[in-house]
């Protein structure tokens, strides 16, 4: 189940690319996999594969927690049209509707899969704290904004929503790393 959320992870930060078109930008600070890290996953996919450890679609919902980290002064807002559009467009994306996408991709696109995962919007709060605002990958301030809001447990995705501003669109953890650090996990979006 945690390797299904590494899908979910990479979708998400990929989404957020398309607000941001220039060529230049510096996209996702997530690392790469280690070669390890990528034969371990290669060979769990073809053993779930062999074995039809597959879930129906839609059988399987993920609880999201949007965490809109604003300033002191309340700047940095998104409203909560916008976090249930984009809940949307995880839904469609990961249930085969995502025809826009495809249409407008050219003839070499191919449309999404219709996978077990469904999303569904289990809160949102607001946070003003500019320390928060405008963090950095393995900062202090990342490490006391995610113990002081993260909820749920490894099935939860929560998504911390910041003012990034050294060029990255955000990061992610993968999900084997629940285990050695579970107030790290969750994604920090720009």
């Amino acid at each position: 189940m945690k390797y299904y959320v590494l899908c979910v992870l990479l979708l998400i930060i990929s989404l957020s690319v398309y607000s941001f078109p220039s060529q230049e930008t510096i996209r996702c600070q997530t690392p790469e996999l280690s070669s390890f890290e990528k034969q371990s996953i290669s060979k769990y996919i073809r053993s779930a594969n062999t074995f039809k450890v597959l879930r129906a679609p839609g059988t399987v919902e993920i609880p999201v927690y949007f965490h809109v980290i604003q300033t002191d002064s309340g700047g940095n807002d998104v409203s909560d049209i916008a976090i249930n559009k984009q809940i949307d467009v995880l839904n469609k994306a990961f249930s085969g509707l995502d025809t826009d996408r495809y249409i407008n991709q050219g003839p070499s696109a191919q449309p999404t899969a219709n996978t077990p995962f469904r999303f569904v919007l289990a809160g949102i709060d607001r946070t003003r704290n500019s320390l928060w605002s405008t963090i950095t990958n393995g900062s202090a301030y990342e490490m006391a904004m995610k113990t002081a809001l993260r909820k749920g447990d490894a099935r939860t995705l929560n998504i911390y929503l910041v003012r990034l501003t050294n060029g990255y669109l955000g990061w992610g953890t993968y999900p084997w790393g629940y285990s050695f650090n579970p107030l790290k996990d969750g994604l920090v979006i720009h």
